[in-house]
């Protein structure tokens, strides 16, 4: 017997709601929110009213969101806090493993605001600071050491090469370590950023040499300066803004922290 076939006013509604989602793909693709001012007012108007429903299905990014520009500031990048106080050793991560949803989307532009003026070689690091200082403030520790690790995409030559190895996107040496400093309460009790290493750029290996699953080798890119679109790739696309410069008014510590997970004990 053939199923029936939902009523008129059923599909009438699933009509409607059609038509407004295939709008709103169209509004998301006509509008790129990192545009400022934006190239069309009305389409950043229409994009506010309806963000309600673009935001949780993610169409309201911009367009060279992650991984499209090539630049290393683009790639995926994991925040790593380590510090030691009378209880032992601790470390946090932003985004902490497994995290899903809102958790993961929060602290994960966290850990890419740090990585930005390290890659521009600018001077403000006034979130990093407030991270640490958060920390500091709810430990006996004296410092807290900041590491952020980079997972480099694959290049279009290692996608297509014959090597599993090559093609592994989760390779060791799509990885890369950089040392963001650490960070002490100064006399007024606020957090200050002490020695940060300058980032080195380091490219995936292409060469059939250093193939295969159990390369860990590495071959060293330029570093990026402070230019707009400068990055790692040859992309001329504006960047996002760095974090404000740090002024008087300090936003509150623990406020970074909401939400995200707790420091984990690390017995040696």
């Amino acid at each position: 017997m053939p199923a029936k076939m939902p009523g008129e006013v059923v599909r009438g509604l699933v009509s409607l709601w059609l038509i407004f989602h295939f709008f709103c793909i169209a509004l998301a693709l006509a509008f790129n929110p990192n545009f400022d001012p934006p190239t069309s007012q009305l389409a950043a108007k229409l994009s506010s009213t309806f963000s309600a429903y673009l935001y949780p299905l993610w169409l309201g990014v911009p367009h060279h969101y992650a991984w499209t520009n090539g630049d290393f500031q683009d790639s995926n990048h994991v925040l790593t806090a380590e510090w030691t106080d009378s209880s032992g050793n601790h470390s946090l991560e932003f985004p902490p493993a497994g995290a899903r949803g809102e958790e993961r989307e929060r602290s994960a532009a966290l850990a890419q605001r740090v990585a930005l003026p390290i890659y521009f070689e600018s001077p403000d690091r006034d979130l990093l600071a407030k991270i640490g200082e958060g920390i500091l403030k709810q430990s006996d520790a004296e410092e807290v050491r900041f590491h952020l690790r980079r997972h480099n995409p694959l290049t279009m030559q290692d996608a297509a090469a014959d090597d599993p190895g090559q093609r592994d996107p989760n390779n060791s040496r799509m990885y890369s370590e950089i040392d963001a400093g650490k960070v002490t309460l100064n006399s007024n009790g606020e957090g200050e950023v002490h020695n940060p290493q300058q980032a080195l750029d380091v490219a995936p290996v292409t060469n059939s040499s250093q193939r295969g699953s159990g390369s860990g080798q590495e071959r060293s890119g330029t570093k990026p300066k402070g230019n707009s679109g400068a990055g790692g790739g040859a992309s001329g696309q504006e960047m996002p803004p760095l974090p404000p410069a740090a002024s008087s008014k300090k936003p509150a510590a623990l406020e970074m922290l909401k939400g995200l997970s707790q420091p984990e004990n690390r017995d040696r």
